[in-house]
């Protein structure tokens, strides 16, 4: 089974507006499904993350990234990083990760990286839309 871990944009303007949170929460939640993934990890204040009824997706939600790895210690992880390679061996069952959009991904030892080449950084839910085409 493929997941799918990010982190929650803690952005001013989405502290203020719930229908804002849903919208972007909404982001991930397609986007993920549009490539079959349908298990979501989310890393960031679980008060702040806003309640969606799609009943296809299960989230689970962590304070921190160090709590994902020490529940699923043996997973692959496939983490897009700036300096990874643009063509990997996708695993069939992993969790892809991505760094939030003010920092770069958390890298440990065996993790697999893969990056994308673009003028610019791109925002976090559009690099993921990209790397999970390309395991598809």
């Amino acid at each position: 089974m493929r997941k799918l871990c990010f982190h929650w944009d803690g952005a001013e303007a989405f502290r203020k507006d719930e229908v804002a949170k849903k919208k972007l929460l909404k982001q991930w939640t397609h986007t993920a499904k549009a490539f079959g993934i349908f298990n979501l990890i989310v890393i960031g204040d679980r008060d702040a993350i806003p309640i969606i009824g799609d009943i296809e997706v299960s989230i689970e939600y962590f304070d921190k990234y160090s709590d994902v790895r020490d529940i699923y210690p043996d997973e692959k992880y496939v983490v897009l990083t700036e300096k990874g390679k643009r063509e990997v061996e996708f695993p069939e069952d992993c969790i892809f990760v991505v760094g939030s959009n003010y920092a770069d991904p958390q890298e440990n030892k065996g993790d697999i990286l893969v990056g994308i080449k673009s003028g610019i950084p791109l925002w976090d839910v559009v690099a993921a839309g990209i790397i999970l085409h390309k395991a598809q």
